[in-house]
């Protein structure tokens, strides 16, 4: 009778052996996954705060020349072409500033990594609860 009972438990040890080793690799791939996506979000996001930061920078550049022009010339409308000139490259600055701002708060908002391994551990939980008869 106990040679009956004993390949039963070995080929439940196996099985549950195999069963943990893909769950473990499953949990890595998919967390490997994630921190591609990241990385490209992030990757986005600082393009985006790169092209801002260089919108602005001209921006005050065309403001510091309406400026100066408006000083120098006081009356003559070129000035007022660079104020519009720095206006719109301020409403592009700021658009690609909320842009990056919005990526950078997507990054890691979905964690299936965590929800899997928690769905997991509570059903390896359950198992041990229930008693195994033999």
């Amino acid at each position: 009778m106990e040679d009956n009972t004993e390949p039963k438990l070995s080929s439940m040890i196996d099985s549950l052996s195999e069963d943990v080793n893909t769950l473990v690799r499953e949990h890595v791939e998919l967390a490997k996954s994630e921190l591609i996506e990241n990385g490209k979000r992030f990757a986005r996001s600082m393009w985006a705060f790169l092209f801002a930061g260089l919108f602005v920078s001209m921006a005050t550049v065309f403001t510091l020349f309406a400026l100066a022009y408006g000083i120098s010339t006081r009356g003559v409308p070129v000035w007022v072409g660079f104020l519009i000139v720095s206006g719109i490259m301020l409403v592009m600055g700021v658009s690609f500033y909320f842009a990056a701002r919005a990526q950078i708060r997507r990054i890691g908002r979905t964690n299936k990594t965590g929800e899997s391994l928690k769905s997991t551990v509570e059903a390896f939980a359950d198992l041990t609860s229930k008693t195994i008869d033999f």
